[in-house]
């Protein structure tokens, strides 16, 4: 993990029903501003490292940032960490990055799934608070629907629709029908939940301007095989063997990677390909630039060629 961290102390906590909503305040100065849409990195105890987004609008309050962590009793110990914290408690965080920021649109429709509501909670206050046009649809189970007093009593409540699945999930058509050419679609949830979505858009019979998603599931690390990495700049040879990444093999001889969540959630370990053809498993790079095959993260994706050069 690379770059600046900031000291906050928990200021705030409050439990609904299986979501933890936290506030970190900075411990002295100020937070940096961020935009709609963007996740900060939580040091947790124990080592962890995990992201989350920053649920209130980028106005709302300056001296916070809002976080909303779901417990996942079967995931890997960061959502059991957020829930252990109680006010009080001082850790670090780094400063906010976007790879979901809200682009210019005549009309935004913003879909949350479960947990996924919160980067666009931030998004829709401050489109509100802009003057645009949008509308904000929070898909959740009712009796675990923490957001839906919230949205109730949002400024922009009238432009809410929730979805109670109880009694099923509602049509990804239905919802998009209404989309229009001028309008663009931000998605976020779980990676079933985002291609079901993404196979609805390509079925409508007036395509938006587009399609932006991002998902909170980490992504898988397929055991392909072995294969050679070329760092450019010195011309060295690495073999990576399977069930290693590029970032452990680059690291081990002597290589400063710049990572984060080391998951392909973040983009921090972003890094321009020279040659061979990446074997992209992150979900945070967008689709042109996996089609591009220029830029990969070495933390998680691998090769489809037995040879790989980057920009090193």
């Amino acid at each position: 993990m690379s770059g600046a961290t900031i000291n906050v102390a928990v200021v705030a906590k409050r439990l609904e029903g299986d979501v933890a909503f936290l506030d970190f305040s900075a411990m002295s100065g100020a937070l940096p501003e961020f935009e709609a849409g963007a996740h900060i990195d939580v040091h947790l105890p124990g080592g962890l490292i995990r992201q989350y987004s920053l649920w209130n609008g980028p106005e709302d309050d300056k001296n916070n940032y809002r976080i909303a962590v779901r417990l996942d009793r079967q995931g890997r110990g960061g959502s059991a960490a957020v829930h252990k914290l109680e006010a009080g408690a001082t850790l670090m965080i780094s400063a906010p990055r976007n790879n979901f920021a809200l682009l210019p649109a005549g009309f935004t429709v913003l879909i949350g799934g479960g947990i996924g509501i919160t980067p666009l909670l931030s998004m829709a206050a401050d489109l509100f608070r802009r003057g645009r046009n949008f509308r904000l649809h929070y898909i959740d189970r009712g009796a675990r629907a923490a957001f839906v007093t919230m949205l109730e009593q949002a400024p922009f409540a009238e432009s809410v629709r929730f979805h109670d699945t109880t009694g099923g999930r509602p049509s990804p058509v239905a919802l998009l029908g209404d989309a229009g050419a001028e309008a663009r679609i931000y998605l976020c949830g779980p990676a079933g939940f985002l291609a079901d979505f993404r196979a609805a858009a390509k079925v409508l019979s007036v395509a938006p301007r587009g399609i932006h998603e991002e998902s909170f599931v980490p992504a898988s690390i397929a055991g392909d095989g072995a294969f050679t990495v070329v760092t450019a700049r010195d011309g060295r040879r690495h073999h990576v063997a399977e069930g290693r990444s590029i970032v452990d093999v680059l690291r081990d001889a002597g290589y400063e990677i710049s990572t984060s969540c080391e998951q392909g959630i973040c983009g921090a370990c972003a890094t321009q390909v020279l040659a061979g053809i990446p074997l992209h498993q992150d979900v945070v790079l967008t689709d042109e630039e996996h089609d591009s095959n220029i830029v990969m993260t070495p933390c998680c994706s691998r090769s489809k060629t037995p040879e790989l050069c980057l920009d090193l």
